[in-house]
């Protein structure tokens, strides 16, 4: 994976292009076979490397809801205990046994 961060700082290398990103502009990630798609508010930009990874190098802002999805709590704006939709319109799933701990930190992070 190339995947860089420093203080708030992403930095992501494609083959085709290197992206800067602030950590807030991290709207999900989703995983895809060995493929990691970063979905941003402009971008959606794909890599490769293994999902945990990339969940060890993101600050405590994130939360892994499902073993597919990755959400930055920031841009969640509702929960219907299956599901979590997000400021850009799209929803990801949210796996039964992630949920009490997703409201715990959620009502943490709005503190």
């Amino acid at each position: 994976m190339s995947v860089v961060i420093f203080d708030n700082a992403v930095i992501l290398n494609t083959k085709k292009m290197k992206y800067y990103l602030r950590q807030e502009q991290i709207i999900y990630v989703e995983s895809a076979g060995k493929k990691i798609i970063i979905h941003t508010d402009e971008d959606e930009i794909t890599i490769y490397g293994a999902m945990k990874d990339l969940e060890e190098k993101l600050d405590k802002g994130f939360y892994r809801c499902h073993r597919g999805y990755l959400v930055n709590l920031s841009h969640i704006t509702a929960c219907n205990g299956k599901n979590l939709r997000l400021d850009n319109g799209d929803t990801v799933i949210i796996a039964r046994d992630k949920l009490k701990k997703f409201i715990a930190e959620h009502h943490n992070l709005l503190q």
